[in-house]
């Protein structure tokens, strides 16, 4: 069974989804909620109902945005440590793949980083991730277990996968204590350094919230979202009940209280209404998503001329906090 590896997300999103009130959980065996990317079509949308905008400041929004969609804060950050977010990942998953084949080559399996996915998805691995969901992917890492030269499960492969170590109990249980190990040993520096952030700029966020602009594309979104029949108040709220819904299968499976088949079959049902919610989120939030952007960029570019010393400083222990992954960030940078 592989393990999904640590997704990119934007910086930005983290410090919005610690800062205006998004739900969070703790690590669970699969996913952490905190290292995710928010696969939201709207960019910054992580908010909850917003408050009175009577006191927003007036302004337009531009027709275009940036096509790297690169925030301030972000670029900042980049150039003062000298890696993106996407390295720093990409780095992570390097470190923590290759303490969990070790790990598992000393527990007495055969196993090396082809039985891993690997370590930095593609664009097109992203793009098929955020429009599908976190139900289909989990049911790809299902279809990742069948033996090879099978594309479906069917009542004839029961044999062939009980002849498989890789799908044994003790197999899933001694590769969980690894990965453990291995999130205990090589921890994300960015869990540790957006929270701090986050405080930092609650002023800066809630500027954002009250704009008149932003109020009114979340408006918009919410409109046209409850048009199609949904109860979520937010793009992030119904990603999340999904992502929660999905997790919650694959616990069950991980841990033996259901098999593949009968995770699989609840993850299609799940795969299918979360796909019809996403589509639908796309449609409704194109708007929020480049007004959103933008507001945020005025604001942060505010910010930091004001506090460029101040979000330096951070960096700067942000960056010492990077010095367990140096080996694994030179390597993709040489290689």
């Amino acid at each position: 069974m592989r393990i999904p590896a640590v997704p990119a997300s934007s910086l930005l999103t983290v410090v919005v989804a610690l800062a205006l009130g998004a739900s969070s959980c703790s690590a669970s065996t699969v996913d952490n909620r905190d290292d995710r990317a928010v696969t939201s079509a709207s960019v910054g949308d992580a908010t909850r109902d917003s408050d009175s905008a009577d006191d927003s400041p007036p302004g337009t929004v531009p027709d275009e945005v940036p096509t790297d969609w690169v925030l301030p804060l972000d670029a900042a950050v980049e150039d003062l440590t000298g890696y993106s977010e996407d390295a720093v990942v990409t780095a992570i998953n390097d470190a923590r793949f290759d303490y969990i084949v070790n790990c598992m080559i000393a527990q007495g399996w055969e196993f090396d980083l082809s039985d891993l996915p690997p370590a930095a998805m593609t664009e097109e691995e992203q793009q098929t991730r955020t429009v599908t969901g976190q139900s289909a992917y989990y049911i790809s890492l299902l279809d990742a277990e069948l033996p090879t030269g099978e594309s479906q499960p069917n009542s004839d492969d029961t044999e062939a996968r009980s002849s498989n170590p890789q799908t044994s109990q003790e197999f899933r249980e001694d590769r969980h204590e690894c990965w453990m190990q291995a999130e205990t040993e090589f921890p994300n520096p960015i869990n540790s350094l957006w929270p701090w952030l986050a405080a930092a700029l609650e002023d800066l966020n809630h500027k954002v919230r009250q704009d008149d602009r932003y109020v009114l594309a979340q408006a918009d979104a919410r409109a046209c979202i409850a048009a199609e029949g949904y109860d979520f108040r937010t793009s992030e709220e119904g990603l999340n009940y999904f992502f929660d819904m999905a997790s919650a299968v694959w616990m069950r499976y991980e841990s033996g209280d259901i098999d593949e088949d009968a995770a699989r079959a609840k993850l299609r049902d799940l795969a299918m209404k979360e796909t019809e919610f996403i589509e639908t989120d796309f449609a409704c939030s194109k708007e929020i998503g480049r007004v959103g952007f933008l507001v945020r960029s005025e604001y942060e570019e505010q910010f930091l001329a004001e506090n460029g010393d101040r979000v330096a400083l951070a960096a700067t222990e942000y960056a010492e906090k990077l010095e367990p992954l140096r080996e694994f960030l030179l390597a993709r940078k040489e290689g």
